[in-house]
């Protein structure tokens, strides 16, 4: 379905990094981006589409976002 995630797939050039920033505050950056879509419910999601999933209803994009953040600290050992 749309909602799987693709492994192994390059990263988008807008979402890449360059300058590092010390982990505690890429910590909190993190946390409130979190609280900030959780707290922000089903009326303040986006309908913009997805940049691979196309159009996505906001509990999709919800499941999505769980997939990927797990994804990463997965990888990073988190």
């Amino acid at each position: 379905g749309k909602n799987d995630v693709r492994k192994n797939i390059s990263t988008h050039p807008d979402f890449l990094v360059n300058t590092p920033a010390p982990i505690d505050e890429k910590k909190k950056n993190l946390v409130e981006i979190i609280k900030k879509f959780h707290e922000g419910g089903e009326e303040k999601c986006t309908t913009n589409p997805h940049t691979f999933a196309g159009k996505l209803l906001p509990i999709e994009w919800a499941i999505l976002m769980y997939k990927h953040l797990d994804h990463h600290l997965k990888q990073f050992g988190v």
